[in-house]
């Protein structure tokens, strides 16, 4: 595209860090996750799932892949059937590759912009300051 190359992910992807690994290794310049994150009392009273959460994710792999990452996200509440109800979170956002949080949706529904600079300078910039994808040693757990 004219932004760059991007690669896609949806919804559960994003918790796999070899996959969005992986898109970076095929020169992926920033990952974009369409996604509907959900809870119900359960996963939000026991595991203590949030829009928190979701979001520290995509900082994570952010961060770990040296890449921007953008993820959209459903909101509102739907029931599925009779004893079946849950909540989609919707914490839209879009992060840098130090995995700083540059736009984001709080709550409810919205737009998260941010103006970021893709370009390969920028990327190489940010690459050289955070060496991590370099500083790898696969050859120690495969």
């Amino acid at each position: 595209t004219a932004l760059g190359k991007i690669g896609m992910t949806i919804c559960y992807d994003l918790i796999f860090p070899e996959y969005i690994r992986s898109l970076i290794d095929l020169g992926a310049d920033i990952i974009i996750n369409s996604t509907n994150w959900i809870h119900d009392p359960y996963q939000r009273d026991f595991w203590g799932w949030s829009p928190e959460r979701t979001q520290g994710l995509v900082s994570t792999r952010a961060l770990e892949n040296v890449a921007f990452v953008a993820m959209s996200c459903r909101v509102g509440h739907e029931v599925a059937g009779p004893d079946l109800a849950f909540d989609s979170f919707g914490p839209s956002c879009v992060v840098s590759p130090s995995g700083k949080i540059l736009a984001r949706i709080v709550d409810g529904e919205g737009v998260a912009v941010a103006h970021v600079d893709i370009s390969e300078s920028e990327l190489d910039r940010w690459r050289g300051i955070a060496t991590y994808r370099i500083d790898r040693r696969p050859e120690l757990y495969r």
